[in-house]
Parts: C-alpha cells; sequence; structure tokens
C-alpha cells in the first residue's frame, strides 16, 4: 500500500471517528426544550396543522363553486351512414294535379297523398365548438355551506389547540417519570457507595478478628440486594427515557440529558399551591370546541332549512357547427354556423314528500344533544378542576412527609452504621434501619412521582384555550 493510500485511510477512519462521537453526544433537555421540540415534531400536532390547510382549501373549494364557471368542448361525429327520414309525398299530388289541368291526365291516381318517400338530412362529418359561462346568483345551501367551511377552520384551530394541550400533558408526564427515574438512581448510587464503604471495613475488622463472618456475609447480602434494585431502576430509567422520546416525536436512539432539577418543579409548584388561581370554565380549551361543535350543528339546520330556499343561476352559450361531406375540418375556407344562448334558471323546491322536514328535525336534535352535552362537559370540567386541586394539594402533603421521612430514616441508617463501625450496633440493627431506609427511598420517589402527575394533572384542568 503506498502512502498516499494509507494518508487517505487514516483521514477516512479520523473522519468517521469525529461523526461518531458527535453521534454519541447527548442532548441537552430542559422541560421547556422539550415541550418545544414536541410541538414541532410530535406525528399527531404536525397532522393537526395539514388539517388545518385543508380546512382552509376546503374554504377556497367552497368558495369557487360560486365564481363564474367556464368550459370549453369539442365534439366530432361521424355517420357512415347518414340516417335516413321519411317524409309525406308531398310532391306527387301536385304534379298530378297540375298535369290534369292541363289535361296531359284524364285522372289523378288515388292514394297519392298517402305515399311516404326517403331522405337522408345532414352531412357524415359534423364537429361542434362550444364555450359555455355559468354564474350562481342565488342558492342557499351554497351560502350556508361557505359559512360551515369557515367556521370548520375555525373548528379545526381550536383542535390543534387541544392536542397541543394533551401532547403537552404526556410530555410532561414522561419528563416527570424520567427525572424521578434519574434521582432515583442517584440515591441508589450514594447508598451503595456507603455501603460498599462499610462492608470494606467490616472486612478489614473481620481479617483482625473482631467480627464473626457473620457480618461480612450481612452486609454482603444487602449489597447483593441493592444490586437487583439498582438493575431495576436502571430498567425504569431506560423505560421512562424511550417514553419520553416517543411522546416528543423524537427518533429512537437520540441520546438525551435533562437539565431541569427537581428542586426547580417544586419551586414551581410551590408558586401553584399559593396562586390562589381561579378556574374559569368558559376560557377552558374544552369548552372552545364544544362552541365551535355547536355552531357546526346550527349550521347544519340552517342549510337543510335553506333548501325550502329557490336557486337562480345564469348562463352564456357560445357554440359553432361545421358539416362536411369529408374530413375537411382544417380548411379555412369552410363554413362554420354560430350559436348563442344565454338564459336564467331558477329551481323552485315544490314538494319533498317531507323529507326536508325530516332533515331539519334531525339537524334540530342533534342541536339539542349538543346542548345537554354542554352542560356535562361544563360540570365535568368543573368537578375535574376541584379533584386537580385537592390532589395537588394532597400530593403536596405527603410529599412533605415523606421527604421528611426519608431524611430521618437517613439520619438513623448513618447513625447505625457510625455505631455498627465502632462495635456498638448488630449487623441485625443494622439491616434493619438499612431497610427502613431504602423503603422511605422508594416512598419518597413514588410521592414525588404522584406529585408531579398532580401538577400536571393541575394545570391541564386549568387551562385556557390560548
Amino acid at each position: 500500500m503506498n502512502t498516499r493510500k494509507t494518508t487517505l485511510l487514516l483521514l477516512s477512519l479520523c473522519c468517521l471517528g469525529v461523526s461518531f462521537i458527535r453521534a454519541q453526544e447527548s442532548m441537552p433537555l430542559t422541560l421547556e426544550s422539550a415541550l418545544a421540540y414536541a410541538y414541532e415534531h410530535h406525528p399527531g400536532l404536525k397532522n393537526a396543522r395539514t388539517d388545518i390547510e385543508i380546512a382552509r382549501k376546503k374554504v377556497k373549494e367552497t368558495t369557487a363553486i360560486g365564481l363564474p364557471q367556464v368550459n370549453a368542448s369539442l365534439g366530432y361525429n361521424h355517420f357512415p351512414n347518414v340516417p335516413t327520414q321519411l317524409l309525406p309525398d308531398f310532391l306527387s299530388p301536385v304534379v298530378y294535379g297540375v298535369l290534369y289541368e292541363e289535361g296531359l291526365v284524364n285522372e289523378i291516381p288515388g292514394g297519392v297523398s298517402d305515399r311516404l318517400f326517403e331522405a337522408q338530412f345532414g352531412t357524415p362529418h359534423t364537429m361542434t365548438a362550444q364555450a359555455t359561462v355559468s354564474q350562481l346568483v342565488f342558492n342557499g345551501p351554497y351560502i350556508v355551506g361557505l359559512q360551515a367551511a369557515r367556521a370548520f377552520v375555525d373548528f379545526s384551530v381550536v383542535q390543534e389547540k387541544r392536542n397541543k394541550k394533551e401532547v403537552e400533558e404526556a410530555v410532561k408526564n414522561a419528563y416527570y417519570q424520567l427525572l424521578i427515574a434519574a434521582h432515583s438512581l442517584s440515591l441508589l448510587d450514594s447508598t451503595r457507595q456507603s455501603l460498599e464503604s462499610m462492608l470494606q471495613e467490616t472486612k478489614e475488622i473481620y481479617r483482625q478478628g473482631f467480627l464473626d463472618e457473620t457480618d461480612v456475609d450481612q452486609l454482603e447480602l444487602l449489597l447483593s440486594d441493592l444490586d437487583a434494585t439498582q438493575a431495576n431502576a436502571r430498567n425504569q430509567y431506560d423505560l421512562a427515557e424511550r417514553l419520553l422520546r416517543f411522546q416528543m416525536g423524537m427518533p429512537a436512539g437520540t441520546a438525551i440529558t435533562l437539565t431541569t432539577r427537581i428542586e426547580d418543579i417544586l419551586q414551581t409548584i410551590d408558586q401553584m399551591m399559593f396562586s390562589g388561581k381561579a378556574f374559569k370554565v368558559e376560557e377552558h380549551i374544552d369548552m372552545a370546541v364544544i362552541r365551535n361543535q355547536r355552531l357546526l350543528n346550527e349550521l347544519d339546520m340552517k342549510r337543510y332549512k335553506s333548501l325550502y330556499l329557490p336557486s337562480l343561476s345564469a348562463f352564456y352559450n357560445y357554440q359553432q357547427v361545421a358539416q362536411r361531406t369529408e374530413f375537411d375540418f382544417t380548411d379555412a375556407k369552410g363554413d362554420w354556423f354560430p350559436t348563442e344562448v344565454i338564459g336564467i334558471q331558477v329551481d323552485i323546491p315544490l314538494w319533498s314528500s317531507g323529507s326536508r322536514s325530516a332533515q331539519v328535525q334531525q339537524a334540530r336534535l342533534q342541536l339539542d344533544k349538543t346542548e345537554v352535552l354542554t352542560t356535562q362537559v361544563k360540570d365535568g370540567l368543573e368537578l375535574e378542576a376541584a379533584n386537580a386541586r385537592s390532589n395537588l394539594e394532597n400530593a403536596w402533603k405527603v410529599f412533605g412527609n415523606k421527604q421528611k421521612s426519608m431524611g430521618i430514616a437517613e439520619k438513623i441508617y448513618t447513625r447505625t452504621g457510625i455505631r455498627y463501625r465502632e462495635g456498638m450496633a448488630s449487623s441485625l440493627e443494622l439491616q434493619q434501619t438499612y431497610t427502613q431506609y431504602l423503603q422511605a427511598e422508594g416512598d419518597y420517589i413514588l410521592a414525588a412521582l404522584q406529585l408531579f402527575t398532580a401538577k400536571s394533572a393541575f394545570e391541564k384542568a386549568f387551562q385556557n384555550n390560548e
């Protein structure tokens, strides 16, 4: 291998190494940046924005129906056999009448007037070119349909906002879950370091003959149990990380690092607890959705009522027809015969055997259902807000108690460890306080997760339609 090829190979390997290192770089994520990423990349929100564009295009489509429509056509007909018509024989009676008057015949033959003769009209080749301009002057369903199309745009916008709120809640919960899982791993790592240090000291004391081997075995057993707990915690962390990426619409395998601290979220909750935020049900996003739905139902009933109204349209048609015995339509000297028509058409609905009335009644019943649903949604939102506030307050109190309990359990475990090193506490006492401390840690982690979930539910319940 020559020197040039070797150099190129080394450069290629260096480039690949740099790319690999960059690929392994972790993306820092605050809660706000995670939400911003989800707003842009979440598949559901992408489709919601597409639905808005579809609704806007539908408005343009509906609007175009009421604007002038221009159509043109070109038609060609060929008759291998020109159609034949049977006509009354009006010539023979006239001819025989003249001959009879001149004395050239003695009588007019009978049945002459009843005879028919064959006649062919038209030409074998016919071409027609025409253009038609039509304009809808008045049509009730069209006017209401245009209003409904515009209202559907507003409905799609509100739906997109609602989907955004749902994605926001899902991302927050996933972020909190991963944050708690990371905190749990950190606590377990700290506990493991303390336990490993205590095990090494115990082994050294055992070698000097001041402790029984059972004490060493007891600590190794505790360490083995902690290994299983850590393995389970790491699995929970991996699952939480995958869930967060999924909720954000982030590609699987992307390395992320959470930069928002638990203390920052706790401070936010503390501010929420004393903010005294009032619940305004009419500003809730779900009420905006139901109002748009009610408007669409009202327009639907209005559309069926408009079927009773007459419709008016105007049109203009211009055409030219060429008839040839040979296919020579490209001959500029050939004749084209023009025809123009200007017309107005009025369609008046007279009797539908009750179908239009049934349609109006169905639309009115649907509107009644929406009114009932509006009351139900309103009451449900007020109940949800009350429950969310109560759950947040309770979760805050429980978290405070569990945090305090973990602190006390840690102190007891630490002091017992010191007494154990000094020979004033047995391994059984150490095991009991260790188990108590791990239980307190688990209760604290669970309380933190429930608190953050209650925070997310509170924010969802008090969300507005902004």
